[in-house]
């Protein structure tokens, strides 16, 4: 043994010096222990529990039992552009997908985009690889460098088929533990060096775990707006090559992140097998938040159609009042249905909000039309003369006979446009609450 210090012991990891038995190599290092099958022994000459080994913790005083942990071994003849074989049951190898999403960014209905954060989960098994020290807690069983490693490789799409734009945060690969190791003939001096405890790759699970932002389009349907719901997807499936190698299985999608956005709430997140493509299916279903649109559409339109309504009870004699009232209403609405236009998509269907802005201007018109009416027939003459003496002073010169004609249709009109007003706006409220609650 070469001593670098008069006081060290033989045991543990030293150089020696070999020479008469016509070995090539002159100073090797070597490693005299005494521990035992169930012990890893440190380079100091001193043991820890195999369980100690590679799990991100020194025990051993030198920190040699996190060395060289490694925690897959690639053959030689291993091929990463292909893929793994099935289990000897199988056809083609599982790939099994979890998927978890973290946000929704820009929600944006001008230009039907959407951008989410993504967690991609992805777990299959590979029998080439051997795995070395593995333990119970995913986390110590990371493994450095993938890149050598063949990974599952997906195709992202949207509705339309066109592919999305995808940016990767961030990624790790694991094994998850799910068998014995091999037996002890197989554990020693891996790579000519360390103890290490092997274990297949079969039954063991590589587990693939991507941070993603996904932006695609989604076509909003607008229809119903603003007591809509709406459903934006996206396809996952294989690169073309191994889509015939490879079966995808999904399991439940879950949504973490802000339930309430600036104009939606997240309903749920479903994921579905869509078999044509062997692929999976994630669809995020949204619901309106109406109360906005309530508050700064519906409510000030339904007011102006209460203040032109209101004119009405004015007295009959003041039909320029009366009918000023109700075109200046007439106007603000039409102003504020301008208003939605410019922030929502311009769509060559009429929305639900518009055909609410439709009915108030329509409503509108047909009171200033009963308007022009009653004073028509209040100014209606009958071609009598009639002579008031000059010490009577001046008169009104309207057919008198005619007024009660003319209140009796203001009161008729007082009496049904209510029940306008009841008739569509209750048809209008109905079928939006039906459309809302059933999507």
């Amino acid at each position: 043994m070469i001593q670098n210090n008069p006081d060290d012991l033989p045991v543990g990891l030293h150089q020696w010096l070999i020479s008469g038995d016509g070995c090539p190599a002159g100073e090797v290092d070597l490693l005299l222990t005494v521990c035992g099958e169930e012990s890893f022994p440190c380079n100091d000459g001193t043991c820890v529990h195999m369980s100690q080994r590679c799990d991100l913790r020194a025990h051993c005083d030198d920190g040699s039992d996190e060395m060289e942990c490694d925690k897959v071994f690639v053959g030689t003849d291993y091929e990463k552009t292909l893929p793994p074989p099935p289990p000897e049951t199988e056809d083609v190898l599982n790939v099994t997908l979890s998927l978890v999403i973290h946000a929704v960014h820009d929600l944006d209905l001008l230009a039907q985009t959407v951008r989410l954060d993504v967690l991609l989960t992805s777990q299959w098994e590979d029998a080439r690889l051997l795995y070395a020290d593995l333990h119970s807690e995913q986390f110590r069983n990371e493994i450095q460098d993938p890149d050598r490693l063949w990974l599952p490789r997906f195709t992202v799409t949207d509705d339309t088929g066109s592919r999305v734009r995808i940016e990767e945060r961030g990624s790790s690969l694991r094994v998850l533990r799910g068998s014995t190791p091999l037996p002890r003939e197989n554990t020693r001096a891996v790579k000519g060096k360390l103890r290490t405890t092997v274990y297949p790759g079969r039954e063991n699970v590589l587990f693939l775990r991507q941070e993603l932002s996904i932006a695609f389009q989604c076509q909003f349907d607008l229809r119903w707006f603003p007591f809509d719901n709406q459903r934006c997807s996206i396809n996952l499936r294989f690169a073309d090559m191994e889509s015939k190698l490879l079966r995808m299985l999904g399991t439940k999608a879950r949504y973490l992140g802000q339930k309430k956005l600036h104009e939606y709430k997240v309903e749920f997140i479903d994921m579905t097998e869509a078999k044509l493509e062997n692929g999976q299916r994630v669809s995020l279903c949204l619901t309106n938040l109406f109360v906005y649109y309530l508050v700064n559409s519906y409510l000030p339109s339904f007011l102006l159609v209460i203040i032109s309504y209101s004119t009405f009870y004015f007295p009959l004699e003041g039909f320029n009042e009366r009918i000023m009232a109700n075109i200046t209403a007439m106007l603000v609405l039409v102003a504020l249905f301008q208003q939605p236009c410019s922030t929502i998509l311009k769509t060559t269907y009429l929305k639900l909000i518009d055909v609410w802005y439709m009915i108030c201007i329509v409503v509108d018109f047909i009171m200033v039309i009963l308007l022009v009416m009653i004073d028509y027939i209040r100014n209606l003459g009958d071609n009598v003369t009639k002579v008031f003496p000059a010490s009577a002073g001046v008169k009104t010169l309207f057919a008198a006979e005619n007024m009660p004609n003319a209140r009796k249709f203001n009161t008729i009109a007082k009496m049904m446009l209510p029940l306008l007003f009841l008739l569509l706006f209750g048809v209008y409220g109905s079928i939006s609450a039906i459309q809302y609650s059933t999507g």
